[in-house]
Formats: C-alpha cells, structure tokens, sequence
C-alpha cells in the first residue's frame, strides 16, 4: 500500500502529472496517482498501451510479443486489490502443467512438473532425500520471497536501497543449492531455469530463492485469454479512474524552463503539466534531454555484465505440434553436470514457446504459433543474413530434439532482433529489457529516480528489481508513485 505524506492536500490543488509511456509501470504508476486525485495524462508513442506486453494479430492468428510467464502474482494480486472494483478484478491465471518440457541435447527429454505435489515426486526420483533438502530450500526462499511480496521491503526511494534488496546481491544461491543437491537435473532446475524469464541473473544472487520459491510452490502462471487480457485489465482501471491514454503519440522533446520541464512536445503540440515521469528506458529519456540536464554520462550507462538481446521468431506452423508443450527449453549441448559450470558456446540454449497449445483462440483451428528465442550478444551484427542463419540453426535443433518437422510447414514468419529493441523501444545496446536488465547495473550503478538538475522529473522505468518481468513493472509504478507524492506533498 502506498504511505502518501501526511501533509500532502491533492483535493484543494489538484496536481497535474504527465507520465510518459503506457507499459505496465507507466500505466501502474498512473492509476496509483489518479487515485491518490493527482491529474494524470499518459502518452504512449505505439498505436495501443502494453508497451513491451503489445500485441499483434491479423484476421487468423495473435502474437503477445513480450512477457509469457507471470512470476510473483501477489504482486499482481495487490494491485487489483487495490483498485478494488469487482469488473477490474484480476485475470485468472492458470498454472501450466508441465510448467516446461526440457530437451536434453538429443539424450533425454523430461517434463518439470507444474504441480507441487509432482514438483515433489520430481525432486524424489534424482535425490534420496528431495524432499526434506527441499523444504529446506523452500524455507530459504520463503524468507525472501515475504521480503517482496508481504513486506513490500525492496526499496526506500532515492534514499538507496533497503537492507533486503541490499542482500539480494551479497548471498550465494548457488553454493547452497551445490551443497543440498547433486543431481543435475535438480541443480539446473534451480540454478538455470531463467531462460523462462528473459533472464540471467547473477550466481550470488538470492533473488534466485524469490523467483524459485514462486516457481516451486506456484507454478508457471499465465493470463486466462492471454497477456492481452491482463493489458486490458490495466487500462479499465484507468477509464475509472479517467486518466487518458494518447496512443500514436511519440514525444519529440521536452521544453524547459527555469531548471524545469515545462511540457512535451508531441506533435508540434506542448502539452503542460506540474510534473513528468518518464516510462521509456532510463537511458533513452536522459539521450532526449540537453546535455546540461542530463544525470549521467555517456560512460556511467556500460552495464559491465549486460546479459545480452535475442533474436526472436515469431511464426505460425500449418499443423499441431504433438511433441511440444507450451514451454519448451532445448540445451543444445546439454545440460551442466558439474554446478557452477557455464557454456559459453554459440547456441547453447534455445526457450521456445508454443501458446496457442495453452489458448486456442491465438491460432486457425490445426496451426500452431510458435515463438523462439535465442540468446545473443548485442555485438552481433544483425543483419537479414545472420538472422537467417539463426533461424535456420534454430528450427533444425527444434526437429532434431522434438521429432516434428517444422520448416516447410511456416505460414508466416516475424523476427526482432536487438536493432528492433533500440527502435521499437529505445532499449540501450539493443538489451530486450533496456538498461535495467543489467543486474551489474542495479547493483552498483544505481541511478537516481528524480532528475538531479530537473526536479519535476522523474524516471519511471526504474530498476527495483530486474527479473521479476511484469511484477517487477507494477512494483516501479508503486514506488515511483510514492517518491513523487512526497515531492508534491513537501
């Protein structure tokens, strides 16, 4: 629950808020103000909101182009809980089972169950004492997982961080499962698994126990209609709470006056307001303002161990797919038998996700849609060619591993790459989740929520906690929200 100031007085002078961007954090942080009677507007360059959760669809078939897993619901939960009409309440989330299917190289093929009683049965069959190691690595994971999602203990504004996000990065998840676990199955399981989230979070990060005690005790979780359905949830909240969304509307610059930012340019138009919160990339928006405004340089922005982009294949297959679950995660080399192993080869892991399997209304009655995603470094040249070449790579390790044939069955073919993410979301190096998907950048680069030389601006695209995907969104808008009604209220 946000803790506004107590001297804070909206309801005798409304205060006007510009919030720049309608992803999950622009939008969470918009309807957290307009219900604390802020005035709010939220400009979104894109032709709908949902940012990097759009979607694209044409008469026969849809893609949600982002997020396809939900980690850490009561996130969620707390957020329609707060705006608490029951049209809003919401979507359901529905547990996938198996939660994903792993390819083994070609040597083996198992499926991670979706269900704890199964996730128990798993843990049995490759360790003698599975179950009482881990529930003992669940009571670790709790511990941190209330830190997040109970306490709301993660941030304390520009302060600097709170003591549990502090050790988020100062224990080692890995030694302690080494020491529980053997197999490598269950090592991997724990230590490897974030193909499914679009990240590689650091060895000695105990955000790993969060994250794996979600996915133990709560599964794979996924919209009831789809991402779109969740988009939609978000944006009735705001018509309630009459804060507009101006779709198609791209900011082309800032006007600023007096050391502060004054409007928008948007169109030719200038469009006021009392403060402004800026939703795109962090980095992107300091790149839009005059040097002199700026709060970092170029040089503070190397992330130092980025995670690197991906290319991603979005395609529709002419047949079913028997073979596939809905999650999917092939090792091309197999998997890590000693922990703590790393392979650093081209290819080694490919997560490929077939939703329409999970709902139906995605794709013509006897197709699939299919999304594939490959890790890479964002100093690959991308080009038509190399794309290809990783498609071609790709599909042939597909139908290898899974038995289906894949490649003369495409129908339609979209791929975005790291010079799409610059474009299409103003990313830094092309990172699918821009400058925040650094966990070097969190840790030790911590940037400041206000603008240090404009003080009616803030960034809303800040890094609480990179990982947590669509939660981590919402927990930005909470607390940018809060961190600015102290500033309006003081």
């Amino acid at each position: 629950m946000l803790n506004f100031p107590e001297n804070a007085c909206f309801s005798r002078m409304k205060r006007k808020v510009i919030v720049i961007g309608a992803g999950i954090t622009g939008m969470a942080l918009a309807a957290f103000l307009a219900k604390e009677d802020f005035l709010v507007e939220i400009f979104e360059k894109h032709d709908q909101p949902g940012g990097r959760a759009r979607r694209i669809s044409t008469d026969q078939f849809s893609f949600d182009l982002g997020p396809q897993v939900i980690f850490l619901p009561e996130i969620l939960e707390f957020f329609f809980n707060h705006f608490s009409h029951p049209e809003y309440l919401l979507p359901e989330l529905e547990r996938m089972d198996p939660s994903y299917r792993v390819f083994n190289n070609n040597s083996e093929v198992f499926d991670i169950p979706g269900e704890p009683k199964k996730m128990e049965s798993f843990f049995m069959k490759y360790s003698p004492s599975g179950i009482s190691n881990l529930n003992k690595y669940l009571e670790r994971g709790r511990q941190d997982y209330a830190g997040i999602t109970e306490k709301g203990d993660y941030f304390k504004g520009d302060s600097g961080p709170c003591s549990f996000l502090t050790k988020l990065f100062t224990t080692s998840h890995d030694t302690y499962v080494s020491k529980l676990f053997r197999d490598y199955h269950l090592v991997n399981l724990l230590q490897d698994h974030y193909p499914l989230v679009n990240q590689n979070i650091r060895d000695n990060s105990s955000l790993k126990f969060a994250l794996n005690y979600s996915f133990l005790t709560r599964g794979v979780l996924y919209p009831k209609g789809g991402m779109q359905n969740l988009i939609h949830a978000f944006t009735r909240i705001l018509d309630e709470l009459n804060v507009p969304i101006h779709v198609s509307s791209p900011v082309e610059s800032f006007d600023i006056i007096d050391d502060k930012v004054a409007g928008i340019i948007t169109h030719g138009k200038n469009f006021h307001a009392d403060y402004f919160v800026s939703a795109m990339d962090y980095r992107h928006t300091e790149q839009q303002l005059p040097k002199e405004y700026r709060n970092y340089s170029e040089y503070s922005w190397e992330p130092g161990d980025k995670t690197g982009s991906s290319f991603i294949f979005y395609l529709v297959i002419k047949k079913k797919l028997k073979n596939l679950a809905v999650n999917n995660i092939i090792y091309t080399r197999g998997l890590h038998k000693r922990p703590g192993v790393r392979d650093k080869s081209d290819l080694p892991v490919i997560h490929v996700t077939c939703p329409s399997k999970h709902n139906q209304q995605l794709a013509p009655e006897g197709m699939e849609t299919l999304i594939i995603r490959t890790m890479v470094p964002t100093s690959i040249e991308d080009t038509g060619k190399i794309r290809e070449h990783y498609f071609e790579k790709s599909i042939r390790w597909i139908e290898e591993t899974s038995g289906e044939s894949i490649q003369n069955h495409v129908i339609f073919k979209k791929t975005l790459a790291h010079t799409d993410f610059e474009v299409e979301f103003g990313t830094y190096q092309g990172l699918p989740f821009g400058w925040m998907n650094s966990q070097y950048s969190l840790n030790k680069k911590n940037k400041k929520m206000v603008n240090m030389k404009l003080q009616n601006l803030l960034y809303g695209e800040y890094p609480v906690l990179a990982g947590l995907g669509i939660s981590s969104a919402v927990i930005s808008g909470q607390v940018v929200a809060q961190e600015l009604a102290r500033i309006a209220g003081t």
